[in-house]
């Protein structure tokens, strides 16, 4: 499991690469990513919200609280048990 802000040192499209490679190359195992994110704008957008659900990607807007990122990934935790 990954969990990552798409803001990677300023760069919004650094962010979305590693995003994109971690998502789409599966020569290891489905890797679970939770993105953690300020630019809530950008991902409601409607082709950018669709492929992060293709991705997999859960979604966890800036500000949060760390009870709400640890239930998120307590919940993908136990989905990946039941897949494997």
């Amino acid at each position: 499991m990954i969990v990552d802000e798409i803001l990677v040192s300023g760069r919004p499209e650094a962010g979305w690469q590693f995003l994109t490679l971690t998502q789409r190359d599966q020569t290891p195992p489905h890797i679970s990513l939770v993105l953690c994110t300020t630019t809530a704008e950008t991902v409601r957008e409607a082709t950018v919200a669709e492929d992060l659900e293709l991705l997999g990607v859960q979604v966890l807007y800036r500000p949060f609280l760390i009870g709400e990122l640890l239930e998120m990934i307590a919940i993908m935790l136990a989905g990946a048990r039941l897949t494997n």
